[in-house]
């Protein structure tokens, strides 16, 4: 045990914490009078600590740091000149992004409403009837999105879209998440309407793309950031092959099956297109 860092520099002091913490270095904080002092609890993690205080030091800015505190839960300030962390709710919402956080709303939004006005939310949001409609009104490819018919399908969306979409609009940017956002839900949407009709809806076809592509990408550019957990994507898989079984369908109600299977086909052709761009751009 020794002491590695002292100053009354709060936001650095922090960010060095949580750097430490996410590489598996076990350390403490602790006050002493106006500053911060961080104790390294294992002699054997020194040259690992003395090398990321450097690091933080040099480039106080990079947002490598600001990822560590994410990854330990934690979102700090910009300025963090006082020593508080938000409380957990806080940092729900302030981790998410603005693409994240605009798509979670407009889903519960929309959701209130065809509570309210079932036919005229259902009129406004669903696929086109035919391909004439679709003509005059085109946002109809998008919006089925948008719409959930019960709570757990709503709640069961949004828990998979906040897991997926802050990470990429974190680690990558918004715009990124909106061209993933509206390319996947317009691929899974129309083969869905070919598929089914009219009658469906969800932001499950964004998601399997979204999981698809964070699976893909970072395996072939390592340096954005870590790849989705491979258990997890292929719970996501094994869900959709079981959904799209007639006798479990029966059970547990119709699906969109054709959504899930062509979202998760978009996401990885994009993985895979936008990783060869990215990659020659940055050679």
């Amino acid at each position: 045990m020794f002491e590695l860092y002292r100053s009354s520099n709060v936001r650095e002091a922090l960010l060095l914490r949580d750097q430490l913490a996410a590489s598996g270095v076990r350390c403490r904080l602790d006050r002493v009078g106006r500053e911060l002092r961080l104790i390294i609890l294992r002699r054997e993690d020194e040259t690992a600590a003395r090398t990321a205080l450097s690091r933080l030091q040099a480039a106080p800015k990079d947002k490598r740091w600001r990822d560590a505190s994410w990854q330990q839960g934690r979102v700090l300030p910009a300025h963090a000149y006082g020593h508080r962390e938000f409380t957990y709710w806080q940092r729900l919402w302030q981790g998410l992004g603005l693409w994240t956080a605009s798509v979670i709303l407009a889903c519960v939004v929309v959701y209130v409403m065809l509570l309210a006005q079932p036919a005229v939310i259902l009129a406004t949001f669903s696929a086109p009837a035919d391909l004439l409609q679709a003509w005059h009104q085109p946002w109809r490819w998008w919006t089925p999105a948008l719409l959930h018919f019960s709570l757990f399908h709503l709640v069961f969306n949004l828990l998979w879209w906040w897991q997926l979409a802050q990470i990429i609009e974190r680690r990558q940017s918004t715009q990124r998440l909106l061209l993933l956002t509206l390319l996947c839900a317009g691929v899974s949407n129309a083969v869905q309407w070919f598929y089914s009709g009219a009658h469906f809806g969800g932001l499950s076809g964004v998601i399997y793309g979204l999981a698809a592509y964070w699976t893909l990408y970072p395996r072939w550019r390592p340096q954005v950031g870590t790849p989705w957990p491979l258990s997890l994507f292929w719970a996501l898989l094994i869900w959709a092959v079981l959904a799209s079984i007639p006798a479990f369908s029966a059970w547990w109600g119709a699906t969109a099956n054709a959504a899930h299977f062509s979202g998760l086909a978009c996401g990885a052709v994009l993985a895979a297109a936008l990783a060869w761009r990215d990659g020659r751009r940055a050679a």
